[in-house]
């Protein structure tokens, strides 16, 4: 489905903020970088799906995170880069996002 000019600017502005209040709460943790392109995919895949593409990335970078973690190979106080999940959540929901979406929703 096409994104349109309002859904678009409302997927961007709600990507933005949900970013940009973990990067003004926790300084160091969260890029600005990452902020920006929250704010991009958000008006990519608009309103209906940023959800899903935010809740993609955070749900794979906190799996890869914490299988780093748990095998040693990184420490609690490294660096664990968010774009690329950010990225990789914004292709998937590009292609998927609204049948992701309405299997979830499914559920209810």
């Amino acid at each position: 489905p096409k994104v349109g000019i309002v859904g678009g600017l409302l997927g961007g502005g709600i990507g933005l903020a949900v970013m940009l209040l973990p990067a003004w709460l926790f300084r160091g943790g969260i890029g600005f970088g990452d902020v920006k392109m929250a704010g991009l995919i958000g008006a990519m895949v608009g309103l209906p799906t940023v959800g899903v593409a935010l809740l993609l990335a955070m749900l794979s970078g906190g799996l890869v995170a914490g299988l780093l973690l748990a095998l040693k190979i990184k420490g609690r106080k490294d660096a664990i880069p968010f774009g690329p999940f950010l990225s990789l959540a914004g292709m998937v929901t590009l292609l998927w996002g609204y049948d992701l979406l309405n299997w979830y929703l499914g559920f209810f």
